[in-house]
């Protein structure tokens, strides 16, 4: 067994094209492989501030929508006290 990209087993094997061999490799991925790869790709394509980012952008949303319930409830409950 062959390792391809350091961390990725693969399964090495040749072929006969026209006489001639050639080596090909087949990866063998299972979970935790593509966990890797996934990850190894993630870190690969986003940076670090882009990722904090989301995760503020993420919550400052979540705040928005909170703050936004509470002043309905607010509204509703001042409102339901003036009709009584």
């Amino acid at each position: 067994m062959a390792h391809f990209f350091i961390f990725l087993p693969a399964v090495e094997s040749e072929i006969k094209i026209n006489g001639q061999e050639i080596k090909t490799y087949i990866l063998k991925m299972n979970s935790r492989s593509l966990i890797s790869l996934i990850a190894f790709m993630i870190a690969l394509a986003l940076s670090s501030c882009a990722i904090v980012g989301g995760i503020f952008k993420a919550g400052m949303a979540f705040g928005i929508f909170i703050v936004v319930a509470i002043i309905i409830l607010i509204a509703v409950v001042v409102i339901r006290a003036n009709k009584k």
